[in-house]
C-alpha cells in the first residue's frame, strides 16, 4: 500500500486541510516519508454520515461474519 497523505472517505480520497502532521513508524520512531493532512469538519462530517449508512448492513451480517 502506497501512503500518499491522504484521507480515505468512503470510495475517494480527499486532503481539503491546508496543515498537515508527520506520523512515525512505531517500530523503528523513524519519521514516515509522506505527509499527513489534517481532516477538516466537513471531511468528518461526509465519514460520519457514510458510516451511519453502512451501519445497518454491517451489523446485520452478524458478528461471526464480522470476525
Amino acid at each position: 500500500m502506497e501512503l500518499h497523505g491522504q484521507h480515505l472517505i468512503g470510495s475517494a480520497t480527499s486532503a481539503e486541510a491546508e496543515a498537515t502532521f508527520t506520523a512515525t513508524d512505531p517500530r523503528t520512531g523513524t519519521p514516515l516519508a509522506t505527509d499527513f493532512r489534517d481532516a477538516t469538519p466537513a471531511e468528518v462530517d461526509r465519514a460520519l454520515t457514510l458510516a451511519a449508512a453502512a451501519h445497518p448492513e454491517f451489523e446485520a451480517r452478524g458478528r461471526a461474519a464480522r470476525a
